[in-house]
């Protein structure tokens, strides 16, 4: 056969680029030692570091066990990064960080480590559980931080507030994500946690504004129906920045903290997409007697609202929706009053 006319074997996918040390500590199959003891993090089988002139360097299982590639380096950014925090919490190292606060808009700067006592990895919490956790002495959460499992999410399920093990930053932790991508290449914490990406951190703004700010899930749920057990049995109301606090909705004496995400999870419902740039979250609650309850949660560009109604037993609940969302400079609290026909 003409050697030109062969077909050309593409390249064997490199699949494992990291093992656990005899110290359970990762290593980088280009720091392997020939003949060193390395396992797989998620079956703790032996793996060989293969470093030929034929193919890019990479580990083998010594025994074929199906473990997943994008699960065994998952396994590996996560010890990377708790260990490399225990090592600076060890050493009593500050590891200053600084973001914009998605609560307040401001900037601010506060020590990942500050308060935190131990580092833990795979904490149970939620459905997904925390890659790499930072407790306080109480063993109250300070920080999250979680490795990305590349799944897409929807802009509205990525805000600035969701996260992928449902934690809804509350301006209290430190929320990091790091992307699958990452390359634990130095150990610097200024370098690598510029590879992440700081979702939020502790608020001074929001904490001194705390105790007059409705958040807890029960008390939200308990205002938005005290709000409708008066005629008209019907409000709405904007979700605007009060005090230099973002998300925030004035209902009679009571200023709740009310983003997308936290709406969700606290009321649920579903999403509609009237127009690229219009969001409806409706939710129905069903009461004893036959009558419904109604939330909207209304989205219009860069302008929120809520609205929320109380029909009787046998009166129609079909949202009815005119062309309110259509005008030009309509706002969200506009279609929320059409919604709730205020």
């Amino acid at each position: 056969m003409d050697p030109a006319s062969r077909p050309i074997t593409p390249p064997r996918p490199v699949d494992y680029r990291w093992a656990l040390d005899a110290n359970g500590r990762p290593v980088p199959v280009e720091l392997a030692q020939r003949h060193g003891l390395y396992t797989c993090p998620l079956c703790g089988g032996r793996m060989i570091p293969r470093q030929g002139t034929q193919l890019q360097y990479h580990y083998g299982h010594q025994r074929e066990t199906g473990c997943p590639p994008e699960a065994v380096h998952h396994a590996m950014i996560r010890r990377w990064i708790a260990l490399h925090l225990r090592d600076a919490l060890a050493a009593r190292q500050a590891i200053p960080l600084r973001w914009k606060c998605p609560l307040c808009g401001q900037t601010h700067t506060a020590d990942l480590l500050g308060g935190v006592a131990r580092i833990e990895e795979g904490y149970p919490f939620g459905s997904l559980g925390i890659d790499v956790a930072l407790l306080d002495e109480g063993g109250h959460l300070k920080g999250a931080i979680t490795v990305e499992r590349g799944v897409a999410r929807s802009p509205l399920q990525t805000g600035t507030h969701a996260r992928p093990t449902g934690i809804l930053n509350d301006g209290r932790l430190f929320l990091i994500s790091v992307p699958n991508s990452f390359a634990p290449a130095v150990d610097s914490p200024s370098e690598w946690l510029s590879q992440t990406v700081i979702q939020s951190g502790p608020c001074p703004n929001w904490t001194r504004a705390s105790a007059h700010i409705v958040r807890q899930p029960e008390t939200v749920r308990a205002v938005l129906l005290e709000m409708i057990n008066n005629p008209p049995g019907r409000f709405a109301a904007a979700v605007e920045t009060v005090d230099g606090l973002h998300d925030m909705a004035r209902m009679g004496d009571w200023l709740v903290w009310l983003p997308p995400d936290r709406w969700r999870a606290i009321i649920g419902g579903t999403l509609n997409n009237l127009a690229p740039d219009v969001q409806v979250i409706l939710q129905h609650w069903p009461e004893t007697g036959g009558g419904i309850v109604a939330l909207y949660y209304v989205i219009i560009g860069p302008s929120r609202a809520v609205g929320v109604r109380r029909y009787r037993a046998g009166e129609d609940s079909t949202p009815h929706l005119g062309r309110a969302y259509q005008r030009r400079g309509a706002t969200a609290l506009d279609v929320a009053r059409e919604l709730v026909m205020l």
